[in-house]
Protein backbone atom coordinates (compact mmCIF):
# COMPACT_ATOMS: atom_id res chain seq x y z
CA UNK A 1 0.00 0.00 0.00
CA UNK A 2 1.44 3.55 -0.65
CA UNK A 3 0.20 6.83 0.57
CA UNK A 4 -1.14 9.06 -1.89
CA UNK A 5 0.62 12.60 -1.53
CA UNK A 6 -1.24 15.26 -3.05
CA UNK A 7 1.20 16.80 -5.52
CA UNK A 8 0.90 21.02 -5.88
CA UNK A 9 -1.31 22.03 -8.51
CA UNK A 10 0.37 24.40 -11.13
CA UNK A 11 -1.64 27.52 -11.18
CA UNK A 12 -3.33 27.16 -7.96
CA UNK A 13 -2.33 29.82 -5.23
CA UNK A 14 -2.49 29.60 -1.42
CA UNK A 15 -3.64 32.60 0.32
CA UNK A 16 -2.07 33.45 3.51
CA UNK A 17 -3.14 35.12 6.08
CA UNK A 18 -2.32 38.32 5.39
CA UNK A 19 -3.96 38.17 2.12
CA UNK A 20 -7.33 36.80 3.76
CA UNK A 21 -7.19 39.91 6.49
CA UNK A 22 -6.56 42.27 3.88
CA UNK A 23 -9.91 40.93 2.02
CA UNK A 24 -12.16 41.56 4.93
CA UNK A 25 -11.13 45.51 4.64
CA UNK A 26 -10.68 48.10 6.97
CA UNK A 27 -13.40 46.65 9.32
CA UNK A 28 -12.30 43.47 9.41
CA UNK A 29 -8.85 44.32 10.56
CA UNK A 30 -10.29 46.54 12.62
CA UNK A 31 -11.91 43.86 14.46
CA UNK A 32 -8.61 41.44 14.18
CA UNK A 33 -6.95 43.92 16.00
CA UNK A 34 -8.95 44.57 18.78
CA UNK A 35 -9.52 40.51 19.35
CA UNK A 36 -5.35 40.59 19.36
CA UNK A 37 -4.81 43.72 21.80
CA UNK A 38 -8.10 41.41 23.78
CA UNK A 39 -6.32 38.20 23.62
CA UNK A 40 -3.06 39.76 24.50
CA UNK A 41 -4.66 41.19 27.44
CA UNK A 42 -6.50 38.31 28.84
CA UNK A 43 -3.18 36.13 28.67
CA UNK A 44 -0.93 38.78 30.00
CA UNK A 45 -3.67 40.48 32.30
CA UNK A 46 -1.93 40.06 35.64
CA UNK A 47 1.57 40.77 34.10
CA UNK A 48 0.19 44.35 32.85
CA UNK A 49 -1.58 44.84 36.51
CA UNK A 50 0.16 42.69 39.25
CA UNK A 51 -0.97 44.47 42.33
CA UNK A 52 -3.81 44.00 44.45
CA UNK A 53 -6.01 47.16 43.42
CA UNK A 54 -7.45 47.63 47.05
CA UNK A 55 -4.18 47.33 49.07
CA UNK A 56 -3.29 50.96 49.87
CA UNK A 57 0.13 52.65 50.69
CA UNK A 58 -0.58 56.16 51.57
CA UNK A 59 3.01 57.43 51.45
CA UNK A 60 2.67 56.80 47.60
CA UNK A 61 -0.71 59.00 47.60
CA UNK A 62 -0.31 60.71 43.82
CA UNK A 63 2.83 59.44 42.74
CA UNK A 64 2.78 59.52 39.02
CA UNK A 65 4.05 57.26 36.87
CA UNK A 66 6.96 54.74 37.59
CA UNK A 67 9.06 51.57 35.78
CA UNK A 68 6.00 48.91 37.47
CA UNK A 69 3.40 51.09 37.79
CA UNK A 70 2.02 52.65 34.60
CA UNK A 71 -0.67 55.39 35.43
CA UNK A 72 1.02 55.90 39.08
CA UNK A 73 -1.01 55.91 42.56
CA UNK A 74 -4.41 57.48 43.14
CA UNK A 75 -4.91 59.38 46.43
CA UNK A 76 -5.53 55.96 48.34
CA UNK A 77 -1.78 54.90 47.46
CA UNK A 78 -3.56 52.21 44.87
CA UNK A 79 -2.21 51.23 41.44
CA UNK A 80 -4.72 52.93 39.04
CA UNK A 81 -4.05 50.51 36.71
CA UNK A 82 -4.99 47.51 38.62
CA UNK A 83 -8.39 48.97 39.67
CA UNK A 84 -11.37 48.07 37.13
CA UNK A 85 -12.19 50.27 34.44
CA UNK A 86 -15.21 51.40 35.94
CA UNK A 87 -13.13 53.01 39.36
CA UNK A 88 -10.63 54.85 36.93
CA UNK A 89 -11.74 58.48 36.58
CA UNK A 90 -10.49 60.26 33.90
CA UNK A 91 -9.05 63.17 36.23
CA UNK A 92 -6.58 60.69 37.77
CA UNK A 93 -5.12 59.71 33.99
CA UNK A 94 -4.82 63.04 33.26
CA UNK A 95 -2.97 63.74 36.49
CA UNK A 96 -0.84 61.16 36.34
CA UNK A 97 0.78 62.49 33.29
CA UNK A 98 0.15 66.51 33.73
CA UNK A 99 1.92 68.67 36.47
CA UNK A 100 -1.47 70.13 36.54
CA UNK A 101 -5.07 70.76 35.80
CA UNK A 102 -5.72 74.03 36.74
CA UNK A 103 -6.64 77.04 34.11
CA UNK A 104 -4.19 79.14 35.08
CA UNK A 105 -0.62 79.08 36.45
CA UNK A 106 -1.92 81.24 39.68
CA UNK A 107 -3.72 78.24 41.00
CA UNK A 108 -1.08 75.55 41.16
CA UNK A 109 0.10 74.40 44.31
CA UNK A 110 3.16 76.69 43.70
CA UNK A 111 1.34 79.92 43.72
CA UNK A 112 3.46 81.79 41.10
CA UNK A 113 1.50 84.74 41.41
CA UNK A 114 1.30 85.80 44.79
CA UNK A 115 -1.63 88.52 44.17
CA UNK A 116 -4.25 86.29 44.36
CA UNK A 117 -5.37 88.11 46.90
CA UNK A 118 -6.21 91.17 44.94
CA UNK A 119 -6.63 89.81 41.92
CA UNK A 120 -10.14 90.26 39.84
CA UNK A 121 -10.43 87.49 37.78
CA UNK A 122 -8.97 84.84 40.22
CA UNK A 123 -12.01 83.76 41.84
CA UNK A 124 -13.33 83.12 38.11
CA UNK A 125 -10.56 80.93 37.13
CA UNK A 126 -10.95 79.10 41.01
CA UNK A 127 -14.49 78.12 39.66
CA UNK A 128 -13.34 76.97 36.05
CA UNK A 129 -10.64 74.87 37.42
CA UNK A 130 -12.69 73.39 40.30
CA UNK A 131 -15.85 72.61 37.59
CA UNK A 132 -13.51 71.15 35.02
CA UNK A 133 -12.06 68.93 38.08
CA UNK A 134 -15.47 67.92 38.96
CA UNK A 135 -16.36 67.17 35.53
CA UNK A 136 -13.62 65.12 34.71
CA UNK A 137 -13.81 63.32 37.78
CA UNK A 138 -17.39 62.29 36.59
CA UNK A 139 -16.12 60.36 33.48
CA UNK A 140 -14.56 57.01 33.96
CA UNK A 141 -12.86 54.43 31.64
CA UNK A 142 -15.97 52.53 31.55
CA UNK A 143 -17.78 55.63 30.33
CA UNK A 144 -15.35 56.18 27.65
CA UNK A 145 -15.29 52.79 26.16
CA UNK A 146 -18.86 52.36 26.39
CA UNK A 147 -19.07 55.52 24.29
CA UNK A 148 -16.51 54.65 21.91
CA UNK A 149 -18.45 51.28 21.55
CA UNK A 150 -21.52 53.74 20.68
CA UNK A 151 -19.71 55.64 18.23
CA UNK A 152 -18.27 53.00 16.36
CA UNK A 153 -19.22 52.51 12.80
CA UNK A 154 -21.34 49.38 11.85
CA UNK A 155 -19.40 47.25 10.01
CA UNK A 156 -21.37 46.55 7.58
CA UNK A 157 -22.36 50.22 6.71
CA UNK A 158 -18.52 50.07 5.50
CA UNK A 159 -17.54 49.85 2.20
CA UNK A 160 -15.33 47.12 1.00
CA UNK A 161 -11.73 48.67 -0.55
Amino acid sequence: MSAAVPLPVKGARRRGAQSVLRATGPAGMASAAVIAVATFVAISGSLLAPYDPTLSNLSLAWVGPTGGHLFGFDIQGRDVLARPAAQIRVDEIIDSVEETLVPVACLDESGSCGCSDQCVTHSVWQGLGERIRTFLASITLEDLTRDARKRLPDSSKCERA
